[in-house]
Formats: structure tokens, sequence, C-alpha cells
């Protein structure tokens, strides 16, 4: 059967539609870019082509009115109730809707109820309680770009009341930020899509074009646009926003988009998933506010030194004292939005359970006060302390009006404390009275009319009743009024009856007028505190995420970093803490991580830090007289050239490092037995290999793109890793990029991390003073490799990547023929470069390079074996492997091992043991 042609509004002849589809069309031709959402009765209603569009968005059934026209009506619903769900479906679609709901009360209304547009529901601008992620914040952000220059920037997440503005100068500016606050909707004069040309931030993210208003102050005129359009969309939405804050107002690590999908700060690279993520493996906060802290914190962490060592003594005071740390997360762990209800109580949307969580959260700060009393550490919870205090008037207020455990909604009664007000009582007590009446009527009822089964009856549709069964009714009274027959029973009513109905539906009117009018002042009250329960809301959000870090450290070990003032990024036994959470106990491998701007000069030692002034109780990170951590596997450098295969754990290396310094200026702790640092200014990452398609883009132009903004962006106290830069085009074009790219960043002395199968750049080191070469070491058994994941000092001259192939399971007879091919090639490579000798010196003189002194012939004599090695190769030779049992085997592998070991030891230098 064919689709039914359905009417638009377009199409749609006024005349012959009903008042109620004229209402709706006059709502669709206001807000042409919305859906509209048409309250009638307890449902939302969709029609014409917005019920098309709504059955698919939101997996609704599409019916239809008249549908016995040729061209019907489609519609498509849902409960009311259900509005936040479904609103929900809608702005993460991107798609805005307008709300229409009755004007006048129907019960009064003469004719046509009068209905209109309440407010629009955008990606940006969302009040509803179930419509929201509880753990983002929901930003809209306001542009409005220069005549010639600069870029004026005003940002609010409308459900917290929270407002910032900045200026920016350039687009990489730009992206930071958009990384930092993850804007929902974009909202800007069209003249500003060239700024927005190339930003990932803002890739997907719905842009709704409006005028700016005039003026000279760029960031006032944001600021005056995002004002203006929430009062398009909301009439007293602006009125929700606290005073703004400069966003720049501290210093921030800026990460643009491309680290934060990189470090996988958010989400995995593959599918997206929060479980794999950073944020999913040091999330240990138990509320909203503090999820979404973290989140904030992690987007965009402190780069101002004093700052994050006042976070870290907090943490440090709550990972020593268990006791107290438990205590305020089982206090918190129940508490409400705070800052959420505050909003939603200016814009008079409160519902009763909120205001009670709203109470609950407010007893507890006398407590968590208290508890923040018992840690030693003097400043950064102080200061929480402080700010919890000042709402015992309004807890006195919520206390003495709200019921203990109100009704969802008002018009169910039970919101207010029974003996709050007399008026209340009395109505109240008219509802309890009626029960006791309908039992003592239907029982005199049942005794005179002789029917035992007789019963009084109510619904919220016809009202009371008297239903008797279909079998007795020819024995009810003449005075007994039919009043609906059902399937099984007859309902009836009499004059007495209908005479308690008419009392009790006033006295229930009253009391809901009453109730209502008791709870929206109750209402106005919370209102009038915003301003403070913001100021606590923000306070919580630091406590929990303070012990949340604390959390975290204590379970995985994490440490203390020391802060120091010169570029340098040291860490001991560094563990990348989503793989190491991931992987089975114990069996992640750490690495030393030595990065320093200037390694041939120590910095002046630091003094101690605040906590370490407050407390002597902890241990101190292991450093020498200089302030820096005892020398460990991995060689100081400024550029530390990391080679080896696939697999072998280069990535991981990596991205540890700069995860330790995003969870360091976070406020966290670091995975690691031991750190020191200086504060980041920026940590820049081209990890992977993507194209772009939306713009056309191949791998290795994006590659290349990423690579240039980090050349342009780095400085002196900026982490860098870059992962095989140049292996998108051929082979010499790649080694050739990848060589003068780290030249540049050895001339800009920012802390680098560079991994590379290009082995030729190892010779960098005898040539860029401040290189280092390290590779992580692999086990070679035949043609077969075993990974270590150790990182050791010296470059490996070999890839393993035939070897790599075979264990990511290639046909054994490709492995066979690329082994082949590979010898084929490097004795091909090898007399090239033996018959053109001469050139070749040449050329590696010009790039600054020398050959090793030629071999001594003699040196390729037979050396004497050593007795020990002898004595062992004939153990060897002499044991009968098949007589062993497992455990003997076993035993014998570790004996064999350690005699290796002292064996390698006495004869091969540290660089050489592999």
């Amino acid at each position: 059967m064919d689709a039914p042609h359905y009417l638009t509004t377009e199409d749609a002849d006024l005349e012959r539609l009903t008042p109620v589809m004229r209402q709706v069309i006059d709502a669709k031709h206001k807000h042409p870019d919305a859906l509209v959402l048409f309250r009638l009765g307890d449902f939302y209603e969709l029609f014409f082509e917005d019920a098309v569009e709504g059955s698919r968005l939101l997996d609704l059934t599409l019916t239809s009115r008249n549908r016995n026209d040729p061209r019907p009506i489609p519609m498509c619903g849902f409960p009311w109730h259900q509005m936040g769900a479904y609103v929900q479906k809608l702005v993460e679609a991107g798609r805005r809707a307008a709300v229409v709901e009755q004007l006048e009360d129907a019960a009064t209304a003469k004719g046509l109820v009068a209905r209109g547009v309440t407010h629009l529901i955008t990606p940006g601008v969302v009040l509803d309680a179930g419509a929201l992620d509880d753990r983002r914040s929901h930003h809209l952000t306001a542009l409005v770009p220069g005549r010639r220059d600069g870029l004026g920037i005003a940002v609010a997440d409308v459900t917290t009341g929270q407002c910032g503005t900045a200026l920016v100068m350039h687009r990489a500016a730009l992206g930071v930020l958009l990384t930092r606050v993850e804007p929902r909707e974009i909202v800007a004069p069209a003249d500003a899509a060239p700024w927005l040309e190339g930003v990932g931030a803002a890739v997907g993210v719905p842009i709704t074009v409006r005028a700016a208003p005039e003026g000279v102050d760029l960031v006032a005129q944001a600021l005056g646009l995002l004002k203006a359009y929430l009062r398009e969309v909301r009439p007293a939405a602006a009125d929700l926003l606290a005073p703004p804050q400069p966003l720049d107002g501290i210093a921030h690590l800026q990460l643009a988009r491309e680290a934060v999908l990189h470090l996988e700060l958010l989400a995995t690279a593959r599918g997206g998933r929060r479980q794999g993520s950073l944020a999913h493996a040091v999330d240990r906060t138990v509320t909203a506010a503090g999820a979404r802290q973290l989140r904030t914190l992690l987007l965009a962490p402190l780069a101002d030194r004093r700052a994050i060592e006042l976070r870290h003594a907090a943490v440090a005071s709550l990972v020593a004292d268990r006791p107290t740390r438990d205590a305020i997360r089982s206090h918190m762990r129940h508490h409400g939005d705070v800052a959420r209800i505050a909003t939603r109580a200016l814009a008079g949307l409160s519902h009763p359970r909120e205001l009670a969580a709203l109470r609950d959260t407010l007893d507890t700060l006398p407590q968590l006060v208290r508890l923040t009393a018992l840690l030693e550490e003097g400043v950064a919870l102080a200061g929480i302390a402080a700010d919890l205090g000042g709402t015992e008037p309004l807890c006195a207020v919520l206390h003495a009006a709200l019921a203990e455990t109100p009704r969802a909604a008002v018009a169910d009664g039970g919101v207010i404390r029974l003996g709050h007000d007399a008026q209340l009582d009395e109505l109240t007590g008219l509802a309890e009275y009626s029960q006791g009446w309908l039992a003592s009527f239907e029982a005199a009822e049942r005794e005179r009319t002789g029917l035992p089964t007789l019963r009084v009856t109510y619904n919220r549709v016809t009202g009371y009743g008297i239903e008797v069964t279909r079998a007795k009714a020819e024995r009810v009274p003449p005075h007994y009024h039919r009043k609906q027959t059902l399937k099984n029973v007859e309902r009836y009513m009499t004059d007495e009856l209908a005479g308690f109905e008419r009392k009790m539906e006033s006295a229930e009117a009253r009391r809901l007028v009453r109730e209502t009018e008791l709870f929206r002042a109750l209402v106005l009250r919370v209102a009038a505190d915003a301003a403070r329960l913001r100021t606590v809301a923000f306070a919580l959000a630091e406590l929990d995420v303070h012990a949340g870090f604390a959390e975290h450290a204590a379970e995985t070990r994490c440490v203390q970093p020391r802060f120091v003032d010169a570029p340098i990024l040291q860490l001991s036994a560094a563990r990348h803490p989503v793989v190491e959470a991931l992987a089975a106990p114990g069996s992640f491998v750490p690495n030393d991580v030595d990065l320093r701007g200037d390694p041939g000069e120590a910095p002046a030692r630091a003094p101690p830090t605040l906590f370490e002034r407050e407390s002597e109780r902890y241990e101190r990170t292991p450093v020498d007289a200089d302030g820096l951590l005892r020398s460990g596997d991995v060689p100081a450098a400024q550029i530390l050239l990391l080679t080896g295969p696939n697999m072998a754990g280069k990535s991981t290396y990596m991205r540890a490092a700069a995860l330790s310094v995003v969870l360091a200026q976070s406020g966290g702790f670091v995975p690691a037995d031991a750190a020191v640092m200086g504060v980041c200014d920026a940590v820049l990452t081209r990890i992977g290999a993507g194209d772009d398609i939306t713009e056309g883009a191949s791998t290795f132009l994006v590659e290349m793109r990423e690579t240039a903004a980090i050349l342009e962006r780095a400085t002196p106290r900026t982490l860098v890793l870059l992962d095989e830069v140049g292996r998108g085009t051929s082979t010499w074009d790649g080694l050739a990029i990848a060589w003068a790219v780290v030249e540049a960043l050895h001339d800009r002395r920012a802390l680098v991390l560079f991994a590379t199968h290009y082995h030729e750049l190892t010779a960098l080191e005898g040539r860029l003073g401040r290189l280092r070469n390290a590779h992580v070491a692999v086990r070679e058994w035949g043609d077969e490799i075993v990974f270590v994941h150790r990182v050791q000092p010296g470059a490996t001259s070999r890839s393993h990547g035939v070897a790599v192939g075979r264990l990511a399971g290639l046909p054994d007879a490709v492995v066979a023929r690329a082994r082949k091919l590979l010898d084929l090639f490097e004795r091909s490579t090898q007399a090239t470069l033996g018959e053109d000798g001469e050139r070749r010196s040449r050329l590696r003189r010009q790039l600054g390079l020398f050959d090793a002194a030629p071999e001594d012939p003699a040196s390729k004599r037979p050396a004497a074996l050593d007795p020990a090695v002898g004595q062992w190769l004939a153990d060897l030779a002499s044991l009968d492997v098949d007589a062993l049992t497992p455990r003997q085997a076993l035993e014998r592998l570790g004996a064999d091992v350690e005699r290796a070991r002292a064996l390698r030891d006495r004869h091969l230098p540290p660089g050489d043991r592999t």
C-alpha cells in the first residue's frame, strides 16, 4: 500500500481546518525553523511536516487525523511528563522546538482556549531537568568578529547561570577556547563564518545566525548578542545569568581539539566511548556538579603554579586522612544539583522534590565544614568551608514549609508540611474527613439496599459514583440515577452524593490554589538566595573533585608531583592510567621520562611547597641536591627520539607522559613513583592517522596541518608529542619533513617526544646537542619477537615490521614472501651504498654527520670465550629436556635467565643491555 500524501502547513487551506489546527499553523509560521510541540490535554502533539520529522527523530508512531481524506494531517505525540526525555533527543539531534501551551484556564475560557508559544528550546538553551546531561555543562556561545581583527566571545551555561567572556586574536586561540567550553550551540553574525573555518571544535555544532548589536567593544557586543538571543528563546532567560567572569582570568594549559582526541581525555578515539578515556579512569566524583567540574579541569588544566600547588595540598591532606575523606564522600553522595536547582527556581520551574533535595543537601553543610576543619591543609579547603556557610536561614524555611517526602507535583497534594499553614490544614482536613464520610455513606447504602457488594468509587474523569453489579441492578432504589454503564457494573448517583461531590470539588480546588501559592512563595525564597546557592554549589563541586582525586590517588598509587620553575618533565616509573587500569594487576611495565629544556643545566632547587611547609609526615619525592629526580633508565633530553617496532609501546609511553601533565595541572596526582615538573603552557600532539572527508583532506594533509600548528605554537614550556611524522608520503619526502621538524623543535626548545620508524633520524643525536635517542626494547627469538615494553637508551636499527605483521595475523605465505623481499631490499640498499660510498659520505658531511671510524680487521677475529659462558653452554647442551617436569623446566628457565643477566652485565655496556 502506498504511503499517504500528507498535508503540509504550506498547502493547508485555513478555511477548512479546525480552530486548533489553525493555532498549530500560526505557531509554525512564527517559528518555521522549529518543531512545534503543541500541548493538548496530557500530551504534546506534533502535526503536519513536524510530525513526519519528529516521528523519525523521536522514534514515535506516525498516525494522522481525518484518515479518509486524500491528504490527511500527519500527527504523533508523547505524554507531557516525558517531555524531558524527548527534548533531550531533539537537542542531541541539533534541532529547535517551539513549545505551545494554554494561555488561559480552560474552565473559565469563553470559546476556543487561547494558546501560544511560551518558549523555545534550542541545543544551547535547555532548562528541562530531564533533558540535560547531569555530568556535562551546557554552553551557549556567542561570537562577534571585529572589522579588522579580534573576536569577542561570550559563553553561558543557562542551567547553572555561569557566564564568561573573552577576546581572542587568532583562530588557534578560538579553537582552544571552544574545545574547553564544548559549545552546544553557537550564535553569531554571518561574517563570523571565516573564523570558524577549519576550527575542529566547531564541527557539528549548530550555528544560529543573528545580527550583532552595535558597539565598539567586541566583548560587550558578544555578551549583548548572547543575552538578546536568550530573550528571544526564553523571555526571562537572560536574567538567570550571574555577572560575567573573564575566561582568561587565570592561566590555563592550552589543549587543542586534536590533543583532546589523541590523548582520549573524554572518549576513546575508536567508538567515542567514555570507558577507556582518562575521564573514566580517574573520575571518582560522587555528585553531578563534581563530575562537571572534573570535566572542565581536564579540558582546561591550570597553568598557574601556586593555584596548582594549593589544589595538590588539598588532595594530599585528603589522601592522608581516609576516615575523613570517606565521611565527606558519604555525605555528598546523595546531594542534589544545587546550581541547577537554584537556576530553575529563578526561572519559576522548580518541582517539589527538587526543593526537598536542596533542603537535604543544605542539611549536610555544617557536617562538611566540621570535617574539612579536621584536615591539616589550611588554605584551599578552608576557602571551601567558608563558602559553605550562610544557608542556615533558607534551610530552616525549607524544613518548616516542605513536607518530609513531597509528592512529585503540587496538584497531587502533600507538598507543604502539615501545620505550616492553618488555611491549608483546614482544606486538607476536609479531604481526610471525606474518607470517613464516604465509608459511612457506603455502609449505610449497603444496609438500606440490601446489596453487600455495593461500592462508592471515584475517578478523575467521571467523579464519584455508586457501583452495583449488573446482575443486581434491578434492585437499586428509585432515587438512584444511572450515571454510566460499564462492562460488569452500573454506576449511579444520588442527590446526597452529588452534594458531597460539589463540596469536595470546591475544597480540592481551594486546596490546590492555596498549596500552589505556598509552594510558589517557597520557590521565590529559594530564588532570592540564588547567588549564595551558586557559591555553595561551586564549593561543593571543588570539594568533590579534591576528594575524588584523593580517592583515585589512594587506589592507584599516584604521587604528588613537585613543581619547579624550569621547563622540566621528570617521571620515575610512569604509568599510563587508562592502560594500567585495563591491564591485569601488576602487568603494566612502567618507564622513566626525563625531558629538560636544557639538559646540561640543573634548575635552582625549588622552595618547599605549601603542603611541605604545613606537614612533615609525608614521604618526600626522591630528588638530588638540585631538586631533580635521581637519574633513571632514560637519558635526559629536550627531544627524546624514540624508535622501536609497532605495538612495542611507543605511543603508550608518550601518552603516559602527556596524561601525567594533564592530571598534575588539573589538580590530581600522577601515576608514577615520583614526579618533578615545570608548569607547561600547552600540550600539542600529532598522533595517529586520520583523514577529514568533510573537508576533502587526506591523511597526510591533516598530518601536515597539525604539524604546522605545532611548529607555530610551540614554546620552551610546551610538551610536544609527535608520532611517525612524514609517514603519509614517499619515504624520502617523509624523512626530509621529519628531519626538518625535529630541527625546528630543537631550535624552539620545546619538550618533545618524537616516535619514528625513520632510523636515519637517530644520527641527529650527534648533531643536535639536546636530542637523545631511546628505543622500546624487544626480545628476538629466531624470527619471533617478544615485546617487553621497556624504554632504554640508544637507538634501534630495526622496526620488526614483518614480525609484527605475523603477530597481527597476516597469512604465513605473505609473511614468508615479505621476509624474502625484506632481505632482498636490505642487500640491495647495502650494495648501492657500497658502490656509492663516497657520495654517501659527502652527503653525511653536508648534513653535519660523520661516519664512524673504519673497523680494525683484527676486531672481527673471534674473541676468547669467557669460561663462565662456556660452562653455561656445556650445561645447556647436556640438558635432557624431555626428562624435565613442567615445574623443573620453569625453575631451570629462571636460573638460566639469572645467569644470562649476570653475563650481560659483565660483558655489555649499559647502553647495549637490551
